[in-house]
């Protein structure tokens, strides 16, 4: 998957995962937030599991099956490979279910609504991941619709801003591939800029997710110190974060500054070195580490991290990561 377009995936997924609407009591509230955060961290095992406690707790609580089903959808996306699409669809279609039983007894309400456009979303996202744009497109739209009668029912809904927002900006991504369907979009990046910014202000749920989603915003569009400033901040808070680490690494390859962006790299391919289906990351980052130092006069570091990246022993696990293997192989004979 090229550069670009992961990072507008990771940037639509995060944006789901943190949002919430304001209703939630106290007890909730706490759930949510340690859930979110663990996704955040990268913890996704942590993450399904304390879901699944919660779940047994209520199970008619439909915000802990649409947060174990971002949990899923992102830790699929942070190891770019579908561990279990069985899985990930049917706890699509349970959190589905579970808000339709909220809906028939308290009603349609804001809430409601958020979280079935959150669920679409992540939907959409999941095709995203695969390239599958027609496919992603018309559970997107039906998310926006969700998001749009939700603000409707309550102004004071800062989540529903934050996702709109995102998407006013991110649309206008998308009609580089999808102009023939999206011509008549009427979305704005810098109303969707503004709206984020808004977000990270008042947000009393959202503004966390609001800077996450700006950090990689502001280095698309050349806001470099902007994104610095907001980078280093989430890092104090979520410093296991992969997400923020890859955020970083584009961050400073927009400035040129390649050697910390390799340093970046690196910490990436040492952490999902560590993960079950980190395999194929490992690589990929290790190898955007090597040509990195390769190209500004670091050929022996480079060298011996081709070495050490070529003994992990991921090579022969599948093609994908053995094609990796001998772009670096050819690295260290050249």
């Amino acid at each position: 998957m090229s550069h670009p377009v992961r990072k507008l995936i990771i940037i639509i997924i995060v944006s789901i995962q943190i949002s919430w609407a304001i209703s939630l009591s106290k007890p909730k509230e706490a759930a949510a937030k340690k859930l979110v955060g663990d996704i955040i961290n990268c913890e996704f095992a942590s993450a399904i599991v304390y879901a699944d406690s919660l779940i047994k707790v209520d199970s008619e609580e439909p915000l802990y099956f649409l947060l174990r089903l971002c949990a899923i959808g992102l830790r699929d996306l942070d190891y770019d490979r579908v561990i279990d699409s069985v899985v990930f669809f049917d706890a699509y279609e349970t959190t589905l279910k579970k808000i339709a039983v909220y809906q028939g007894i308290h009603g349609q309400d804001s809430y409601s609504l958020t979280l079935k456009g959150l669920a679409y979303g992540t939907h959409s996202s999941f095709y995203l991941l695969h390239k599958k744009y027609f496919s992603a497109l018309g559970t997107g739209l039906e998310a926006m619709r969700m998001f749009t009668e939700a603000k409707k029912l309550d102004s004071t809904n800062y989540d529903v801003d934050l996702l709109l927002g995102f998407y006013n900006y991110a649309k206008g991504e998308l009609k580089k591939k999808l102009w023939m369907v999206l011509f008549w979009y009427p979305g704005n990046r810098k109303e969707g800029i503004k709206s984020l910014e808004n977000c990270s202000r008042l947000g009393s749920f959202t503004a966390e997710g609001a800077k996450m989603i700006l950090v990689d915003i502001y280095s698309r569009e050349l806001h470099y110190k902007k994104a610095q400033k907001l980078s280093d901040l989430l890092m104090q808070v979520y410093p296991k974060s992969r997400f923020l680490l890859w955020s970083k690494a584009r961050f400073y390859e927009g400035q040129k500054e390649p050697l910390a962006a390799a340093r970046m790299y690196g910490l990436l391919s040492d952490s999902y070195e560590k993960e079950k289906y980190g395999d194929y990351n490992a690589l990929v980052t290790r190898l955007m580490q090597i040509k990195l130092l390769e190209k500004n006069d670091k050929k022996i570091e480079a060298a011996q991290l081709a070495r050490e990246a070529l003994k992990m022993g991921f090579c022969k696990r599948t093609k994908r990561n053995g094609k990796v293997c001998r772009e670096i192989e050819r690295i260290l004979k050249d």
